[in-house]
């Protein structure tokens, strides 16, 4: 199945997965859709499984190019397929996962995104990922051009993160801190970034600034 050249006044312009969705993908394509909030795909409390296909050359004007992964619910798990070729002013070329969601990676390819920060994952406070397997590569950002953790954790047990390039920090990883400010109803709240990392390859990855492999900041 193709969903190539959408166009949405909203969030997802290919694809919307809601409340209790399952979305499997296996093969075809999701390219070259403009969204005016998120990217190409948008998940919300729901399921999204890769295995296979790709998804490529999507745009938006907000953040997450790619994919957008939001809600305590929201479980990505990707074990094929390719995400690349998105290249956007903002954060998270992309994947962006917010507001608690999951990103299991056991497989597949995130190459050759661009991006203010976190060319090819860029993960929000609350929001976790894993990583047993594939490959991030090829990436650009200012910092964290393969992976973003901002007061969020991520364990990385295998795959490899590699040839990213960063024109500021963190070629492969950037991790810091992420300060919610006090409002009437709420005190300040302080996410720690924690990064956990056991077998996987951080390799090659470049920065004209501080940790062309990694860079924590702030974090753990």
């Amino acid at each position: 199945t193709d969903a190539d050249g959408k166009t949405s006044g909203g969030n997802g312009a290919a694809l919307y997965v809601g409340t209790n969705g399952v979305f499997n993908m296996y093969g075809g394509t999701i390219c070259e859709n403009t969204a005016e909030t998120s990217g190409a795909v948008y998940v919300s409390n729901a399921i999204f499984n890769m295995n296979g296909g790709t998804i490529r050359k999507n745009t938006t004007a907000g953040t997450g190019a790619g994919i957008l992964l939001t809600g305590a619910s929201t479980v990505m798990t990707m074990e094929g397929g390719q995400i690349s070729d998105h290249e956007i002013e903002s954060a998270a070329g992309a994947i962006l996962l917010q507001s608690r969601a999951t990103l299991n990676m056991k497989g597949g390819k995130i190459t050759g995104n661009k991006a203010s920060h976190g060319a090819g994952v860029y993960v929000s406070y609350t929001a976790t990922m894993t990583m047993e397997g594939g490959e991030i590569s090829g990436n650009e950002a200012k910092s964290g051009a393969g992976l973003y953790l901002l007061g969020s954790t991520a364990t990385l047990t295998g795959g490899k993160i590699s040839g990213n390039r960063a024109k500021s920090s963190a070629g492969g990883i950037y991790a810091t801190n992420f300060v919610r400010k006090a409002t009437e109803t709420r005190e300040e709240q302080t996410y720690t970034a924690e990064l956990n990392l056991a077998g996987v390859t951080v390799s090659g990855n470049t920065a004209t600034g501080n940790g062309g492999g990694i860079c924590v900041n702030k974090g753990t």
